[in-house]
């Protein structure tokens, strides 16, 4: 039996030969390890049949992750889009604005010139009689 146990270190030699020994000399020391054996055997394929179930689920998850990563990378190339069209909006309302300033600008300018734009004919001609 020694050729089969690796001598760990000098003070400890021939300590697993005994300690085998004392365990196969204990009457239900068999019976008891094959039922350690037995109980280690069905937490093995419990622990295997785990792992299968969580690898399933991982593939599921990965699945989902996945399609949720295409939906939001349609989602962005949609929202890049309004974005572009948004930006085409401002710009247009920004010179449109300008606009409106431009000739805001130009009917003060002839609102100036001409200060009788808004008066009614009898006004003016009251005006123009009396010289004022």
């Amino acid at each position: 039996m020694s050729g089969f146990l690796p001598r760990l270190t000098p003070e400890l030699d021939g300590y697993p030969e005994v300690m085998l020994r004392e365990i196969a000399s204990l009457p239900a020391a068999p019976v008891r390890l094959l039922d350690d054996v037995g109980a280690l055997r069905k937490l093995v394929r419990e622990l295997l049949q785990t792992e299968d179930r969580l690898s399933a689920t991982a593939e599921s998850m990965d699945r989902k992750l996945e399609t949720a990563n295409r939906r939001l990378e349609q989602a962005l190339e949609e929202l890049r889009g309004s974005h572009a069209r948004l930006h085409r909006l401002d710009t247009r309302i920004e010179q449109l604005d300008r606009e409106v300033r431009a000739v805001r600008a130009a009917t003060d300018e002839i609102k100036e010139v001409v200060p009788d734009l808004g008066r009614g004919p009898l006004e003016k001609a009251k005006d123009a009689l009396t010289g004022g």
